[in-house]
């Protein structure tokens, strides 16, 4: 079984073929007890890494510099500004459309989009390092239920939010239950920024350079390009 896993040439696929392939091999592997369906794909997914389903070979070969980093963030900041222009024109309904207050409307509107679209960035960038597995954009948005990243070399299955206090003291159960299900697992804030709202027992934390020295990515350089976007994100606010 795990020879014949291991002979899957995932690099000759492309990502279309490569979700069949996980498809198939997921449904190979019969229900676990215990586990709550939605979160089946993942735990079975662990099964696969540890039978030695070669996505390593996929992501070794990764290279990245500086230039590629500021890439993202650039790439982030236009197609945000882009799509945020006809949010702020045409605004959803809130306390802040009650009445003519187009500043706190606009600034509502902003903040709360930017907030939701943040982890993207943080995502893509972390996805550069030859150390990280993103189910999502190896198997054609495969996707497994509160699962970000996976750090290759121990399998170590990630939440990865922007700061410690990202989550509200009710979401935090959630969070728990979907990764306490793996061997390895831990909540992560790119930024080190704010206090805990996570905390487990079973699920490790790590925030800030921590994490980002773990997959050999430059902390500095990560606050540095946070600082110009959001600086771009203000003057664009100011002039509309």
């Amino acid at each position: 079984m795990k020879d014949r896993i291991k002979s899957i040439d995932l690099i000759s696929m492309t990502q279309t073929q490569r979700k069949q392939c996980l498809e198939e091999e997921i449904i190979k592997i019969s229900d676990l007890p215990n586990i709550d369906d939605s979160l089946q794909n993942g735990k079975k997914f662990e099964i696969l890494l540890n039978q030695g389903f070669p996505v390593t070979s996929l992501i070794k070969s990764k290279s990245f510099n500086e230039n590629d980093i500021n890439d993202v963030f650039i790439n982030f900041k236009d197609n945000f500004l882009e799509e945020i222009s006809d949010k702020l024109l045409n605004p959803k309904e809130s306390v802040y459309t009650l009445t003519e207050t187009p500043l706190l409307s606009k600034a509502n509107t902003f903040s709360r989009s930017f907030s939701t679209k943040l982890g993207d960035v943080w995502e893509d960038i972390a996805f550069l390092s030859p150390k990280i597995i993103s189910v999502e954009k190896i198997f054609d948005n495969f996707k497994i239920k509160g699962v970000d990243i996976i750090i290759d070399e121990e399998f170590r299955f990630c939440q990865l939010k922007t700061m410690k206090g990202t989550l509200t003291g009710s979401q935090k159960p959630r969070s728990e239950i979907e990764l306490k299900i793996y061997d390895k697992s831990s909540f992560i804030a790119a930024l080190d920024m704010g206090s805990w709202t996570f905390n487990s027992p079973v699920v490790s934390r790590i925030s800030g350079r921590e994490f980002w020295d773990l997959i050999e990515i430059d902390y500095d350089l990560i606050i540095t390009n946070t600082k110009t976007m959001l600086i771009s994100m203000e003057d664009f606010l100011s002039k509309e």
